[in-house]
């Protein structure tokens, strides 16, 4: 009896493997309210994929004007009450059964999440974008669109409401 040459080699192929499986998502907040919209995409992710997430606040480098200019608190201060802001909101932004950790790092908020993500094998970024057009987006850049150039893995961008 003669087989079907199809049916032989769908039988030796292996099982299909979904090529997205999510371990680690990074989530960068700014503190501000829309950057926390990106939760409401990585939490179910998290959830769905059994996955673990890590809150990420950047502190960019800080300008400081000498004689009379702006009075800056210097840089130890600034991470002193990131740490405390990031402490404080955890609990309230992420469910602790999916918090891997809550981490923060003094650089460019761009340099510093593409830089986290390669060192942590992040599996997948959720960031907001605040959607700037046009001359906004000439002079403000976008950190979301640095990140998604540079980034070792996919990026979510959610545009924030």
């Amino acid at each position: 009896m003669k087989t079907d040459p199809n049916q032989e080699s769908e039988a030796a192929l292996p099982p299909m493997r979904s090529p997205l499986q999510l371990r680690h998502i990074l989530v960068p907040l700014d503190f501000s309210g829309a950057s926390r919209q990106a939760l409401d995409y990585a939490v179910p992710l998290a959830q769905k994929f059994e996955a673990k997430i890590t809150l990420m606040h950047a502190i960019p480098p800080q300008i400081v004007y000498p004689e009379g200019g702006m009075a800056i608190a210097d840089e130890a201060e600034l991470t002193e009450a990131a740490k405390k802001t990031m402490t404080l909101r955890t609990d309230e932004l992420v469910p602790p059964a999916l918090l891997k950790e809550a981490v923060v790092r003094n650089g460019r908020p761009s340099a510093e999440i593409v830089r986290f993500a390669q060192e942590q094998d992040v599996d997948l970024i959720v960031m907001t974008t605040h959607g700037y057009t046009g001359l906004a987006h000439a002079f403000l850049g976008s950190t979301a669109e640095q990140v998604i150039r540079h980034a070792p893995c996919p990026v979510l961008a959610v545009r924030r409401r």
